[in-house]
């Protein structure tokens, strides 16, 4: 195809956490590519630990639960790098894809098919989707434009935690997930079924080039559309077949479309790349004020936290030009993945027709991202055709603190075991999910125990799960989530809450 090329210099910023992720048996799992060592994480170095013990000492200890732990521990500094922190119990840190010489990098198909995402969103007036909408193979508009790869090497751990809604009283409650299985309660916890992610930081920056190809008028249209066109229209109205003038309309219709999407792209401001990011930015701006809608309606435990970033994504995404806020890859979701133009609402999205969820709402979870004090949603990044100024660094900026797997009422130093008051609540007005304070009455392994600290509770210590990552020590104040309860009221096992 002749034509011209515009080529682009494109300059990419972070603005929340995000994942690309690459093949899942390279995913890291603890105990095997990890060990969490003096309170922090270390990624093991296999090749010096072969050069240290013999093939019967290793596979002796990863057969024996915490045996590599107990290999390697007091030299982990000798075997080990020490490895950015996440605060995942999932027994695995997913990776960022990587390429034969192992960089990290954003593929360019990556940025490519979420610009195709969004603007097919901002065009599309069908909510059930219009098939073909930017044309078929041939006349696809995005054959026109090519993203190369972006590579980033700033990289960081976060973890993340699934929101969910779960019913609460008959009606529907934000909540968040602890475990595989129907644990879904109004509190936030840092552990229970959090995963960690490599992502790239916020506020890392890169560029890559992007180019549209400007096709010459002469012939152009003529060969890609509109010969086709006139020929297919005369097929359909020589044929008396039904079911060929049926094949012959839907080979139609997407050429159809793909002339419409071209002349609409390389017409509205004469400006192909304004007019990308235009829309796209637009639409973006759409779909994060429907998620604000979401977090507000179902507001629940730290869901404040989550629309303060969102607020902060919207007033940055207004009054850019020839730029534009895009969501992509892991953690994006559903609405994100989809285009979002399904839904003006995101509290209203549909019914289950069939199967075991029938009458439910097709509400959808959410992937959040977060560190000890911030809540992120995942995968947005900013896109412009010019360099990055110092009043557009970090959106986010405190992001970028450091996480923390201390526990909140941790004695050391002492001063600060001092100042926690711990609250006594009265045992008849407790349940499984509640959490209250207790003291640590004996270290141990699998669990803990632990004094709950309630009025007319005449019961002995309970089981405390959850401390493997955390220094704990006698006597300490420590917050405790409730399990089951027997038929005379004794809590047996609660769970440590940092």
């Amino acid at each position: 195809m002749s034509g011209i090329n515009n080529e682009y210099k494109i300059y990419l910023k972070v603005l929340t956490p995000l994942h690309i992720g690459g093949q899942q048996e390279k995913n890291l799992m603890e105990g095997i590519d990890t060990l969490f060592v003096n309170n922090k994480l270390w990624k093991i170095n296999w090749n010096k630990v072969y050069a240290e013990f013999s093939p019967d000492e290793i596979s002796e200890a990863i057969l024996r639960k915490d045996g590599l732990y107990d290999l390697l521990h007091q030299d982990i500094e000798l075997f080990g790098s020490e490895y950015s922190e996440g605060l995942g119990d999932t027994g695995e840190t997913k990776t960022i894809i990587r390429d034969g010489l192992g960089r990290t990098f954003i593929p360019g198909s990556s940025i490519k098919g979420a610009l195709k995402n969004w603007l097919s969103s901002a065009w599309e007036n069908n909510k059930n989707g219009t098939k073909n909408l930017l044309g078929n193979f041939e006349t696809d508009l995005f054959h026109f434009i090519k993203t190369s790869d972006c590579y980033i090497s700033d990289i960081k751990v976060f973890p993340a935690k699934t929101f969910n809604l779960h019913e609460q009283n008959g009606n529907w409650a934000g909540g968040w997930k602890h475990s595989l299985q129907n644990n879904t309660n109004n509190s936030f916890s840092s552990e229970g079924f959090v995963t960690d992610y490599e992502c790239f930081s916020i506020d890392a920056s890169s560029q890559f080039k992007l180019k549209i190809e400007s096709p010459s008028k002469k012939n152009f249209e003529e060969k890609l559309f509109d010969s086709p066109i006139r020929k297919l229209k005369d097929e359909i109205e020589r044929t008396f077949l039904p079911d060929k003038k049926k094949k012959l309309e839907n080979k139609l219709k997407p050429i159809e479309n793909g002339k419409k999407v071209y002349d609409r792209f390389y017409s509205e401001n004469n400006n192909p790349i304004q007019t990308l990011f235009s829309n796209v930015n637009h639409e973006v701006i759409k779909h994060l004020k429907k998620e604000i809608t979401f977090f507000e309606t179902f507001e629940t435990d730290r869901t404040e936290e989550i629309i303060s970033q969102i607020d902060r994504l919207i007033a940055f995404s207004k009054d850019i030009k020839n730029a534009c806020i895009l969501r992509l890859s892991a953690g994006s979701g559903f609405h994100g993945i989809t285009g979002d133009f399904q839904f003006v609402d995101h509290t209203k999205t549909g019914v289950w027709n069939y199967g075991k969820n029938k009458g439910k709402m097709k509400y959808k979870s959410r992937k959040i991202a977060f560190t000890s004090n911030e809540m992120f949603p995942m995968g947005f990044v900013l896109l412009s055709t010019e360099p990055f100024e110092e009043k557009e660094s970090t959106v986010l900026a405190s992001a970028n603190q450091p996480l923390k797997r201390e526990v909140s009422n941790q004695p050391t130093p002492q001063k600060e075991a001092k100042s926690v008051v711990a609250e006594k609540k009265d045992a008849s007005q407790v349940k499984k999910g509640d959490i209250v304070f207790g003291k640590i009455t004996q270290i141990g392994k699998p669990f803990c125990s632990v004094k709950l600290l309630l009025t007319n509770y005449d019961f002995g210590d309970a089981d405390l799960s959850g401390t493997k990552k955390y220094p704990i020590e006698i006597g300490q104040i420590v917050k405790c989530q409730l399990g089951d309860s027997s038929a005379d009221g004794e809590f047996k096992q609660v769970r440590f809450v940092p």
